[in-house]
């Protein structure tokens, strides 16, 4: 799995939210009754699909092996934080909350990588993964 595919999953949330939020609101403006039940359906569709990706990012921060970094996660994939309130929030710098950012992306990617190589057998048996404080080192 590649950064961009994975920065994609995670920011399908977000997108699923406006999407919520747009029809809730042209929900306010329409008069038409087959049209208001047509946005209540899409409404549902939207709330279910949200609460799947939610579960889905849930699941991913799991994965990681700080704190920080799950709750960065769920911050900025589920709640839609910018890396200014999410510095502000967590009493981290700036440059911090981005570079933990970077970590806890790196390090999805690398454990997804694993368990996809696991079913398809190429490897036999999960590595091990040491995270420090300059990345993670495999050993």
């Amino acid at each position: 799995m590649n950064k961009m595919k994975l920065e994609e999953i995670l920011n399908e949330a977000l997108a699923i939210k406006r999407r919520l939020e747009r029809t809730k609101k042209a929900l306010k403006y329409v008069k038409d009754e087959k049209l208001t039940t047509t946005l209540f359906d899409e409404i549902k569709k939207h709330e279910k699909e949200l609460a799947i990706a939610k579960r889905h990012i849930e699941e991913m921060a799991e994965l990681l092996p700080r704190e920080e970094m799950r709750l960065m996660l769920k911050y900025k994939y589920i709640y839609g934080f910018t890396m200014e309130t999410l510095a502000d929030t967590m009493f981290f710098s700036l440059r911090h909350c981005y570079r933990l950012n970077k970590r806890a992306v790196e390090y999805l990617i690398w454990v997804l990588d694993e368990e996809a190589f696991l079913k398809q057998g190429i490897i036999k048996k999960k590595l091990s993964l040491k995270p420090n404080n300059k990345g993670l080192i495999k050993t």
